[in-house]
């Protein structure tokens, strides 16, 4: 039995966001392994301890194809923009009892409060047709368990892909069908993976998801609508607490853009 950690979507232009992501990780697990799926095999990351190359053009084929190359048989993956300031690493004993796939049930604001999932343009969407809406921050998943039968599955409807070709498809059905969109994306797919599996994908907050993204349908709050660092005070303390608004941000903070990591903060975050 294998475990470890999963950075997907590595690329030339995320270095940075991938490196600081695998540091933050061995900060706080240390005993286990940390891959990376790039689209390049000359590509470097200071910590990893595996590079896997997986070429794909179609982004939602990509997201799939690069968790079924994971090498671990339980593995927790990760989008590259992010920052695991906080984890309790005995969840994994909770994990290992779950089903093939697990997704966090939340995203959380700075402030500790549950973000509306409709707020955000695919998740209003996924709502609407599932709902439900998936939160791909963060997956775990078991090959033990199943997950590859899933993932290649989700891999197929990806890669023929056609929203005339569906909704004629699935209109000489009896079974109700959602609104297929022009085109799909990671979450949408795994919402439409939990709408037509038997419980084999579950939601469990097994991390803090603390999400900063923008929110497009954000209209109480249009800052929301901006990057966050453009509205929000924030900073680094000399402890390497990572501060929003005076809360400590602890969990998995998806930032998006790195134009807040500065020498100063990434100095004091105490990262390389």
């Amino acid at each position: 039995m294998s475990e470890g950690y999963l950075i997907i979507n590595g690329t030339e232009e995320n270095t940075l966001e991938v490196d600081l992501l695998i540091e933050s990780i061995k900060k706080i697990d240390p005993t286990r392994s940390v891959a990376v799926v790039v689209n390049d095999k000359s590509l470097k990351f200071i910590e990893a301890n595996d590079i896997i190359v997986v070429e794909e053009e179609n982004p939602t084929v990509l997201y799939f194809k690069s968790l079924l190359a994971s090498p671990y048989t339980k593995t927790i993956a990760f989008l590259p923009d992010q920052l695991l300031t906080s984890f309790n690493i005995d969840i994994w004993e909770n994990l290992r009892g779950f089903d093939a796939i697990i997704l966090p049930r939340n995203r959380y604001s700075f402030n500790g409060t549950i973000i509306d999932p409709t707020l955000y343009v695919t998740g209003q969407t996924e709502v609407k047709s599932f709902d439900i809406s998936s939160i791909p921050n963060a997956i775990f998943f078991n090959k033990d368990n199943g997950c590859d039968y899933i993932f290649g599955l989700a891999i197929i409807l990806c890669a023929n892909y056609n929203q005339h070709d569906y909704i004629d498809f699935f209109a000489d059905t009896e079974n109700s069908m959602p609104t297929f969109p022009k085109y799909i994306w990671p979450s949408w797919i795994l919402s439409f993976m939990q709408s037509i599996t038997d419980k084999k994908i579950l939601t469990f907050d097994f991390v803090h998801c603390i999400d900063l993204s923008k929110q497009e349908n954000n209209y109480v709050n249009n800052n929301w609508t901006r990057r966050w660092s453009e509205f929000l005070t924030y900073w680094v303390n000399e402890t390497g607490d990572f501060k929003i608004e005076n809360f400590i941000q602890n969990g998995l903070v998806k930032y998006e853009s790195n134009a807040w990591l500065t020498d100063e903060t990434r100095t004091n975050l105490k990262y390389r």
